[in-house]
């Protein structure tokens, strides 16, 4: 359907080509047209003294085009998001309500309230999750010591920093905060009486900013009573919250493997034009480089889709559209009008049986083309 599309198009005028790159790009869907990336994310984790824990999540958007309204979080076993607490904020301190949708089974829709939207500038989504550490198994008694094995959220973006803060509920007293030197040894680590600060610049994509620290149980004074844990061994590693991203997962891939399908066909289509044109003894040519080979050609589309599918995987399909232009137009045969000769009237004669079976011939390879 892609290729009837372009093939109708191609012999439209240049006005109606216009018309069509117009729309193109212009920016319909808020989520799909929309330039933004997440540079930062700072969690705070306030580990209470029995009972669920505090996590405040601040990850900051970067909107350079389109129409920004939020992004899809994946719900997380064990981490209950509070909506009442969250909230977005703008650098000049605008404060945003925020609206959450369920559109998967796992996975909602944040989104600022009353159709907000931003066009430029950078937007800080502030996040509250409460878990039960003790539940989750991220928090129990090793050697005597409190010890805390968990992560937070995971995104499938880049970020320029990543910092997670752990803040107990008292000062400790017996030995200062210990850091896992082996899981934190990229890290930043800043440390109080009371907190510790560690902080990963420029962590890949699906980054798992590990947090494993010990501290004195004192400051936890139900840890005994909920945990039967033996003193000497403990609990060797923990799960705590699962990984959660900010795109849509393997269905975001969908429409490419669409694109790859619809490229293909055009490039079969266009070398089946080609086998037609040498049945009646004409050079088919290209209207973009007609005097590139077709190994040329190739490569060229190769190029072309390797750059607007890496725009598309980005969240940028407006720039992943252009690209997807150029490969059409190079596979893109000219229209020529026939140049062939009216046949001279003639009498009319019996067909002999050669030239009814090279008759024959023709139409089958016709309807076969």
């Amino acid at each position: 359907m892609f290729y009837y599309v372009i093939y109708c198009l191609r012999f439209s005028r240049p006005l109606i080509w216009a018309a069509v790159a117009g729309l193109l790009l212009l920016p319909l869907g808020a989520e799909a047209w929309t330039m933004a990336r997440i540079a930062t994310v700072d969690v705070t984790m306030e580990v209470a003294e029995e009972g669920p824990s505090t996590v405040t999540t601040r990850a900051r958007f970067v909107v350079e085009g389109g129409r920004f309204h939020g992004f899809d979080l994946v719900n997380v076993p064990g981490m209950t998001l509070i909506k009442d607490q969250c909230r977005a904020v703008r650098d000049d301190s605008r404060q945003y309500f925020l609206s959450f949708k369920r559109v998967r089974k796992n996975r909602t829709r944040i989104v600022l309230a009353d159709d907000a939207e931003i066009k430029r500038g950078a937007l800080t989504f502030v996040l509250v999750h409460q878990t039960d550490l003790v539940e989750q198994g991220a928090l129990h008694l090793k050697d005597g010591r409190a010890r805390l094995d968990w992560h937070p959220l995971t995104w499938r973006d880049g970020l320029d920093s990543m910092s997670v803060t752990v803040v107990l509920p008292a000062g400790s007293t017996r030995g200062s905060i210990e850091v896992d030197p082996k899981v934190a040894r990229n890290y930043e680590v800043a440390r109080e009486q009371n907190r510790v600060v560690m902080t990963k610049f420029r962590p890949v994509r699906y980054y798992t900013m590990r947090t494993v620290l010990e501290f004195d149980a004192a400051v936890i004074p139900s840890f005994g009573a909920l945990l039967a844990v033996d003193a000497e061994g403990g609990l060797e590693g923990s799960v705590a919250a699962t990984a959660t991203s900010s795109g849509a997962g393997p269905v975001h891939l969908l429409p490419l493997v669409a694109l790859v399908i619809g490229l293909i066909a055009l490039i079969a289509k266009a070398r089946h034009v080609q086998r037609c044109y040498q049945d009646l003894n004409r050079e088919a040519r290209f209207c973009l480089l007609p005097r590139t080979p077709l190994k040329g050609r190739v490569f060229l589309t190769f190029v072309a889709a390797t750059a607007g599918f890496t725009a598309e995987i980005a969240g940028s399909i407006a720039a992943g559209t252009v690209p997807l232009i150029v490969i059409a137009a190079l596979w893109m045969i000219r229209r020529e009008p026939g140049v062939e000769p009216l046949a001279p009237g003639g009498s009319w004669h019996r067909l002999s049986d050669a030239e009814l079976a090279s008759h024959a011939q023709l139409v089958k390879l016709y309807r076969a083309r």
